[in-house]
């Protein structure tokens, strides 16, 4: 039942950056695009969208590392920053994201757990991504039918800060808008800092 909702999610997320794309570009052919509301705009449709997975509980889904071939079942226990991405993704967007979490990880030193989920069955695309965007963050394929559907219609990779098995921190990355993940990844930094000075 949660998964039909997350696909429901997905599809309206879809649909919306259809629809703010095509505005964009009906603004920008009338020469009227005024980029800061633009941003602002579009910032506050993905946060919106990103807001609705904030409180679920992730999927115990099935993963298999693209490196060793280890199965990992995803019961995120303690704190993990994933993104989740896929082959229909926005290629420059998840190598920026993969780089963005590669920085963040060597900030946060040990205190936190990163990866990288791809969910179509494909060990040689996650491989390559991975190469391409040249970081050292575990990268894990889907090893089941039901973690090859979560996410695939997606456009964009969702990065996700999961504490004990619950969403806590969602972002979807906006192609033209490094700036936006750069704040969202600040919030997550934050996060962090306040739940291990609580331990």
């Amino acid at each position: 039942m949660m998964f039909v909702k997350k696909n429901a999610v997905n599809i309206l997320l879809v649909f919306a950056i259809i629809f703010l794309s095509y505005r964009f570009l009906e603004k920008d052919r009338a020469g009227q695009t005024d980029w800061v509301s633009y941003r602002t705009e579009v910032r506050g449709a993905y946060k919106a969208l990103a807001d609705k997975f904030v409180g679920m509980k992730f999927p115990g889904l099935h993963f298999r590392n693209a490196f060793t071939d280890s199965t990992m079942n995803c019961s995120f226990q303690g704190i993990h920053i994933v993104a989740v991405l896929s082959s229909m993704g926005c290629n420059p967007c998840q190598l920026r994201e993969l780089r963005n979490l590669d920085s963040l990880r060597n900030t946060l030193k040990n205190e936190v757990k990163f990866a990288a989920l791809f969910v179509q069955e494909g060990k040689l695309e996650a491989m390559v991504i991975r190469k391409a965007a040249g970081v050292n963050i575990d990268i894990f394929y889907a090893s089941d039918t039901l973690a090859a559907q979560f996410n695939s219609s997606s456009k964009y990779p969702i990065v996700l800060l999961i504490d004990n098995q619950v969403i806590r921190r969602c972002y979807f990355p906006i192609s033209v808008d490094e700036e936006y993940s750069r704040t969202r990844l600040s919030g997550f930094e934050d996060y962090v800092e306040r739940s291990l000075s609580r331990r």
